[in-house]
């Protein structure tokens, strides 16, 4: 095997991507986006019938329904921006320090040696459990739940590289290329 050596700097919409790609895959943010659509449409309608039985004002029913449409039809879109939205204020408070620093990375058979501004340590061949592939990016698990993020615009070869994870570390490998955030 050859050693393969990466240099790069970690831009904001990297960082980005990885969060997105995270929640996106998330049961427990996918889960609370589903109850947050349904149940605020669901008491949209609720309110709706209540209004018709107290206030016997149609147009007030047929306003509230018609909110209550509109919430459940344009809610994923508001979702994406909200939670968008988040993400590049986390990276901004917590990430600020990384963005445009030179990263360095060598993989080699006995793992993956990485270089930072303020880390530098050896991840051994057993502590990568999954390597990501999105279109502009790997991500690279680790046992302990924590991802390298490579963008792809840095590795020259990036099937030896996909390989040398999957085949050497014998890391289980995701296709996420047609993945986009939703």
């Amino acid at each position: 095997m050859n050693d393969i050596n990466i240099h790069f700097q970690l831009k904001e919409s990297d960082f980005l991507a990885y969060q997105m790609y995270e929640s996106s895959i998330s049961k427990l943010q996918k889960r609370k986006r589903m109850i947050s659509r349904y149940a605020i449409t669901l008491v949209y309608i609720v309110f709706a019938l209540f209004s018709m039985m107290h206030y016997q004002k149609p147009v007030l029913v047929i306003a509230i329904v018609i909110v209550a449409f509109i919430w459940f039809l344009f809610y994923p879109t508001y979702s994406r921006y909200q939670y968008k939205n988040h993400f590049q204020k986390h990276i901004e408070a917590h990430f600020q320090k990384r963005i445009n620093q030179d990263v360095e990375i060598q993989v080699n058979e006995e793992g993956i040696y990485t270089k930072d501004y303020s880390f530098e340590g050896k991840i051994n061949k057993r502590q990568i459990k999954e390597l990501i592939e999105t279109k502009d990016h790997f991500f690279v698990r680790l046992t302990t739940e924590l991802s390298l993020i490579i963008p792809k615009r840095a590795v020259e070869n990036k099937r030896e590289f996909a390989d040398t994870i999957v085949n050497e570390f014998h890391a289980i490998y995701t296709n996420a290329i047609n993945w986009k955030w939703s």
